[in-house]
């Protein structure tokens, strides 16, 4: 459970850093809906981190139940770091097109 709600703090926290500028500046313009679309993002990916940590949990603790002591998921931290950078992209372009 604690590996669950860590991740989703932390996750969701940091997301919801990267996001100020979006809520900033669509707060600015009036564009309150496109906001709530980024907090629903920040939410909904934050969750699918949470839950994914806990697979990747699971998984390393059966592997070594079964005796093997070189375990790793490296996949898990792979597939979250390009969530990451995908979000920040995304944030990116929106920030921009709010300028322009």
């Amino acid at each position: 459970m604690a590996t669950f709600f860590g991740s989703l703090f932390l996750v969701s926290g940091l997301l919801l850093v990267v996001t100020t500028p979006v809520f900033v500046l669509a707060r600015r313009r009036k564009r309150t809906l496109l906001a709530w679309k980024f907090l629903v993002a920040v939410g909904a990916i934050g969750l699918f981190a949470a839950i994914a940590a806990v697979g990747s949990e699971r998984l390393v603790d059966n592997c070594r139940d079964a005796g093997n002591y070189s375990c790793l998921d490296a996949g898990f931290t792979g597939f979250l770091f390009l969530i990451g950078l995908i979000y920040v992209i995304a944030v990116g372009t929106a920030t921009y097109m709010l300028t322009h």
